[in-house]
């Protein structure tokens, strides 16, 4: 038996990553092949790492331009929305002032409409006394 040609045991992983070493040192075509082959992997990962972070980068980017966006179109509505309760509070209050206006002329108007007729029911009943006193001067 061949040293490359032997297994190693199924024992502790130790074990086994030596035996694995052993054989591959004891083939120098296959030690090279691995070589290379773990060097692909390694620059292969490096490529890898080095996409994962443009695009982690450029996912950042677009967050960051997100939340700017977001945070200016609140900003917006924010200012819309204190312009629009502004104005209905002017125009609350215009409003408001106008019916206080109405209500003090309907008062104003009620207290005169009460003595005017007061007044036309006093001068009623003094001409109706006066029209008394002519018909029984009359008979």
């Amino acid at each position: 038996m061949l040293l490359n040609e032997y297994t190693a045991p199924p024992a502790a992983d130790e074990s086994r990553a030596f035996f694995s070493l052993l054989n591959l040192v004891s083939d120098p075509k296959a030690s090279v092949a691995r070589v290379a082959e773990l060097h692909a992997a390694a620059e292969k990962a490096v490529e890898a790492q080095a996409l994962a972070k443009a695009a982690q980068a450029e996912l950042q980017a677009a967050r960051d331009a997100h939340d700017r966006a977001i945070k200016s179109e609140r900003d917006a509505h924010d200012a819309a929305l204190r312009a629009q309760r502004q104005a209905c509070d002017q125009h609350c209050t215009k409003a408001m002032d106008e019916v206080r206006r109405a209500k003090a002329e309907a008062e104003r108007l009620l207290e005169q409409a009460k003595t005017d007729a007061a007044t036309a029911a006093a001068l009623r009943t003094d001409l109706e006394t006066r029209l008394e006193k002519i018909k029984q001067a009359a008979a």
